[in-house]
Formats: structure tokens, sequence, C-alpha cells
């Protein structure tokens, strides 16, 4: 992989909690309980407001419905939070608080669950709404989620069959995670790229493995903050190495769009939703890449979502400290909070100089701090990258809420990740 997409359609939060009745405190005091928790949700502080959530002491009220919804949906239970989420639609009134939140979680339990027709009518609601509250770059994404989605309202639902075969692969020398893809008597070898929100084909490649093509384009973003127009494409089955999956979705580019200036030609990846798809993935250093129908019995969750964005923490310099995971990305990058988190320390230790970041549709020069020996922990486990580029301008949404990207310089410097998506758990060995 030469490059890192991302197809930012929408946002959600990560939460987790288990409601029980407390003691109640005061009405301010439960007041503020409730702005903080809000204050955290707003902030994309996920994991911290898993912990507020988890110790709030005031009376159960409407409002924690909401959060109920978040703390399920960002953990991969979208039936669960649609079920909170609705409740809590239906006591908020048509003007309650937090609606427009309430909604934005509700479609992407859709979107998790592959209804794309509710998903549709959810943002068309938002839409119709709260268009006079929302700020330009969310009323873009709405209208394109809302295009998307509709575009896919007769899609039937993905399905991820598991083979015998555990294995989708064999060792592989190249960059990332490579897999046999087989559609339509054409055979192609495609990248693993946890950062895609929804896989992507070139022209060229979907044509041969007999992609059925959609007919609406929709707007989408890259690791750059320029936007390319593709279209959508179908697969009613394909195999990737010993799985079988069911209806398909791809975003499909004309072969000059995944050009980049070095020459390299992208064929495609097999994003996110068919990731999670296959259950309990590893990812070896060696480049291979095993499933498994079965999870162990995990310990706490350590990953969740937002939206179909990987996130997990890891310990830099004795601070948690939350990164996204993306395994399409060749090397790994800091972000702004970063800077900001450690200013002193960066400006006085390392050099800054303009650095070229090419995602599908270009190339943008961003000002960076070089990092040198940088030491983070993951899961309990150590990693040492040689140098790693702190951009000092946000290219994306992530870019102003995590502190970095972990790509595969850091991922296959371990034996094995594993991420399971039943648990929720990412382990490092």
């Amino acid at each position: 992989m030469r490059r890192l997409l991302h197809i930012a359609l929408l946002f959600t939060v990560c939460t987790v909690a288990v409601f029980a009745q407390r003691p109640e405190t005061t009405p301010d005091g439960q007041a503020r309980d409730i702005t903080k928790l809000k204050q955290l949700f707003d902030r994309k502080r996920y994991f911290e407001l898993r912990d507020a959530v988890g110790n709030y002491n005031g009376r159960p009220e409407a409002k924690l419905l909401f959060f109920r919804g978040a703390v399920a949906n960002a953990f991969n239970r979208p039936l669960d939070s649609a079920r909170y989420l609705r409740r809590f639609i239906a006591r908020a009134g048509r003007d309650g608080e937090w609606l427009s939140d309430a909604y934005t979680l509700l479609a992407d339990d859709f979107v998790k669950t592959y209804d794309y027709g509710k998903a549709a009518d959810a943002y068309r609601t938002l839409l119709d709404r709260f268009r006079q509250t929302l700020k330009p770059d969310e009323l873009k994404d709405y209208e394109n989620a809302a295009a998307l989605y509709n575009s896919l309202r007769g899609v039937p639902r993905q399905r991820v069959v598991l083979g015998r075969a555990a294995r989708l692969n064999g060792p592989g020398a190249g960059a990332g995670w490579n897999v046999p893809v087989e559609a339509g008597g054409g055979r192609v070898t495609l990248g693993l790229d946890t950062g895609a929100n929804i896989s992507l084909l070139a022209r060229s490649v979907a044509e041969r493995l007999g992609v059925r093509m959609l007919g609406r384009s929709i707007s989408v973003g890259s690791v750059t903050s320029i936007e390319v127009r593709p279209g959508l494409g179908l697969l009613p089955s394909m195999k990737v190495g010993g799985a079988t999956v069911r209806n398909a979705v791809f975003i499909v580019l004309d072969d000059q769009a995944l050009t980049f200036p070095d020459g390299f030609k992208l064929e495609g990846v097999i994003g996110f939703p068919v990731i999670e798809g296959l259950g309990r993935v590893s990812f070896g250093g060696d480049g291979s890449v095993s499933v498994s129908r079965t999870s162990p019995r995990g310990g706490r969750p350590n990953l969740c979502l937002d939206g179909r964005d990987i996130l997990f923490r890891g310990v830099y310099e004795g601070k948690e400290l939350t990164f996204t995971l993306d395994t399409g990305a060749e090397r790994s990058v800091l972000y702004l909070p970063f800077l900001q988190e450690f200013e002193g320390e960066v400006k006085a230790r390392y050099e800054l100089r303009n650095e070229k970041f090419t995602g599908v549709g270009g190339t943008e020069e961003v000002p960076a701090y070089i990092v040198k020996d940088f030491a983070v922990s993951f899961a309990g486990k150590g990693v040492r990258l040689p140098e790693v580029r702190l951009l000092t301008r946000a290219l994306t949404e992530n870019g102003r809420h995590y502190y970095g990207n972990v790509g595969q310089d850091a991922i296959k410097r371990f034996r094995l990740m594993t991420l399971d998506f039943a648990s929720m758990n990412v382990a490092f060995e």
C-alpha cells in the first residue's frame, strides 16, 4: 500500500458503561455529571467517557438512554444501540436535546447491520429536521451519506461465510497484508485495509471481477483533504482466501485516480466492512492473515469504533493516548493533539520540515516534525520506531481528535496482531 484511504461519510462515538440504580446526587450535581458526559462525548474522549459513565451516581433518566445507545454502538452492538436510541428519541420529544447526535448514531447502527434503506432514512431525517443547526461540513457529510445509502437501498445485507481453512494467505514480503480475491472468473490480490471505510476497486479491476455498477456517484476523502467522486458497485459473491463474502459493496474509481506520482497503481483494497465481517482476524508480522470463527473469552474491551474507524489506546511517557489503527498505511503518523500535549518536548528536540502526503486524488504538503526513536506500548506490548512524522495541521477529522494513526511500520514489528470484533479486543504478540 502506498497510501491511506479514508472514506469519511459519518461520525459516531465510542463509550462503554453499565447503568444501574445508584444514590441520587443533588440536582445541581446531577446536571454537572450529565454535562461532563456530554462534553467528553463532543470531544471524542471515548475511553474517558466510558469511565465517567461507569462512575455516574445520579438517578437514571431519559438522557442516559442516549449514552447507553452510544456505548452499544461503539462496542459493536448495533441492535442494542438502536433500541436504546429509539427509546431516547421517543422520550426526548421533537425538539429535545441531542436529537441530531442520536439520529447520527442510529444511522450508523443501520449501516453496521447493512440496513442501507433505514440508514438513508435516518440521514434524511437529520437533514430535514436539523439542517439549520448543522455545520457546513456536517451538512455535506450527511448529504453524501444519505445519497450513498439511498443508492444501496435495494442491496441485500453483507454476509461472510468462513470455510474450513483459517488462513487467508501465506507469508509475503510485500507491504501490508494481501489476500487473493476471486469473483466473476477473475482473480486479483488486494490488501486488507482497516482504514478504508468501504472497499475500493479500480474500474478495470471491477470490470474483470464482474462488479455490478449501481450508478450513483458519491464524494470521498483520503489521507489528504482532497476529495474525489467515485461510483458505487456490488459483488454478489466473492472469495477472499478461504472465506466467501456475499453482497460486498465497493466504491469504484477510474484507474487514473488510483495511479500515484511514483507510477504505482492501486488495484483496490478490502475495507473495514468485510474485515469486520471476518470476525476474529490475525495479522502476522510476516504478511500472513488468518481468521477464526470463535473468540476466546476476552477481558475488558480495549477496542472501539468511531463509525468505521478503529480506535485503541497506546501509552507514551506514562500517558494513555487514543490512536486510530490502519493496516493500509505504510507509515504511522502523529496528529495535532500529540503536538499540543507534548509541544515543549517536540519543539526542543525535533526538526521541522515539509512532508508530502499522497492519497486518492492527489498530494498535499504539510509541515511536520520528525520524531526520532518513538517508543510506545499497545495492549501492554512495547514497540519502538526509528522515526515518525508529526503533522502540524489536521488533514482529516481524525487529525483533530486523535493522537496519531498506527500503520504497518509499527504493526509488523510484532509477531502477531489480532483484532476480535466480537469481544472488541486487540492483542499484540
